[in-house]
């Protein structure tokens, strides 16, 4: 299952749509007709809809409800009949409450209608109405036609359509198959998002939520017409970043290494990093207090089966790399990793993700760990990796122990950095740290200790370029604080 989601803002006023007629509907109905008599009359404003529909009040309520109004018919040994005209604020709340109650699309009373043996429902105008029987009889049927006639022809004026609506694709939309709503509480009702309301949706918001596809490939696309443009790019980051990250980190990686590759799309791009003969390991970081996002995890290890690598072949590890049969196999390594700063190498990156393979981690914490780049010597590890990806979704700019990962000393930076060369990829994510720490501590705030490692990582050991004269840079989206 899949959802679709667009966010449209429309800087227009809204259309302001028929207004509540003095005359109301139920002023017309029979008091008598076939062999009925109205037996009860039925009057509700407001919260006092509960005392009638204590469980179904709310939905009315929602869509700005004046006052509901109707009857009850009964008759000597047939069956009761209940009328109920709902009179909302605007027709297109009028519409909505249709679009929650009917299953299908009908134009045989008022602007949009469903009908039963026993039951029918239509909206017109700012009115959304109800008449149903007890149970079917020939009579209780023709009866509640009669009904709906007549409140049809009481409601003079019509009413528009929400304009939002209308953006809705027709192919493929399943039949009666989108609702219309302003609140947070319709939409997890038939798409769960949050349990609050993430993207801001209200009174002054109009949105659509519709079904693509049969039941089985079922697909969704909401559309919300914000109040201006401000409002719409907020609320679709926030979608974003907490229900879907997955949307940003996906477009975010593939479009990284397509860049990268110099191939005209993601599919090639991938295609030409790992091969379906291949067998890859993902190198993670699993540290419980900072790890590797996992849908990075997830996506990488997506894109390789994509790629063609079959997943008997593939394994995502960290701590366990050396005794793993994929790792002790591999023929093409992916390295991935959050950014952080480190108490014993400075800032924990992509070079120093591979300690792991090492068969004594602590004999590299010397001198700050400036040894590091050895690692890629290893025979497990040499000449195999593909891709190395530095994670700043949130990276840790500063520590004030050896365990702690404070939210004070994170920020939101929302960036990649992917490289061939990770003593390159290093070297910018270096650049970014310290540039951060500048800016937050409001002065030159060198790491302790310093993340020599790097350096030394193409001066010494010549794994790489750490120069960043030397190193192109190449920046997809913002260029606003991002320290490089």
């Amino acid at each position: 299952m899949r959802i679709r989601c667009l966010l449209l803002s429309m800087m227009s006023a809204f259309h302001l749509f028929a207004s509540v007629q003095e005359d109301f509907p139920a002023d017309r109905l029979p008091e008598r007709f076939m062999s009925y008599r109205i037996t009860d009359r039925l009057n509700y404003t407001g919260e006092d809809l509960y005392d009638y529909i204590n469980g179904g009040a709310e939905l009315y309520l929602s869509y700005g409800l004046t006052r509901m109004t109707g009857c009850k018919y009964n008759g000597d040994g047939i069956p009761q009949l209940t009328v109920e005209i709902y009179e909302m604020t605007t027709s297109k709340n009028a519409f909505g409450v249709y679009t929650q109650s009917r299953d299908r699309e009908e134009r045989v009373y008022g602007q949009g209608s469903q009908s039963f043996h026993d039951f029918i429902l239509f909206w017109k105008g700012c009115y959304f109405v109800t008449v149903y029987a007890q149970s079917v009889t020939p009579e209780s049927e023709a009866a509640i036609k009669h009904l709906a006639e007549v409140i049809d022809k009481a409601i003079p004026a019509t009413g528009q359509r929400p304009p939002v609506v209308d953006l809705l694709p027709e192919e493929g939309l399943a039949e009666g198959g989108f609702l219309y709503f302003h609140h947070y509480i319709w939409l997890n009702a038939y798409f769960f998002i949050a349990n609050h309301n993430l993207i801001d949706l209200d009174d002054q918001t109009d949105a659509v939520l519709a079904k693509y596809g049969d039941a089985n490939a079922r697909n969704y696309l909401l559309i919300v017409e914000y109040p201006d443009g401000e409002k719409a790019a907020s609320a679709c980051q926030k979608l974003k970043e907490n229900y879907a990250p997955e949307l940003t980190a996906a477009q975010m990686l593939d479009e990284a290494v397509t860049t990268l590759t110099g191939k005209k799309d993601a599919r090639e791009a991938w295609a030409s990093i790992v091969k379906p003969t291949d067998i890859v390991g993902v190198k993670t970081n699993v540290w419980n207090k900072f790890p590797t996002p996992e849908i990075m995890n997830t996506l990488l290890k997506e894109r390789a089966l994509q790629a063609g690598v079959s997943d008997e072949n593939l394994s995502v590890n960290d701590r366990g790399v050396k005794d793993d049969p994929i790792f002790q196999k591999s023929t093409a390594l992916i390295n991935v990793r959050p950014m952080r700063t480190h108490a014993w190498s400075g800032v924990g990156s992509c070079i120093k993700n591979y300690i792991m393979f090492s068969p004594q981690p602590s004999s590299y914490h010397d001198d700050s760990c400036a040894s590091l780049a050895t690692l890629y010597d290893l025979p497990i590890v040499k000449g195999k990796t593909r891709l190395h990806i530095l994670v700043l979704f949130k990276p840790l700019f500063h520590h004030r122990t050896a365990q702690d990962a404070s939210e004070e000393y994170m920020w939101k930076y929302s960036g990649l950095i992917a490289g061939f060369d990770p003593v390159a990829v290093d070297s910018v994510g270096l650049r970014i740290i310290q540039g951060k720490r500048n800016a937050f501590f409001q002065e030159d705030r060198p790491l302790n200790p310093p993340a020599k490692h790097i350096e030394l990582a193409e001066t010494r050991y010549h794994l790489g370029v750490a120069d960043p004269s030397k190193i192109e840079l190449v920046k997809l989206g913002w260029d606003e604080e991002t320290f490089v």
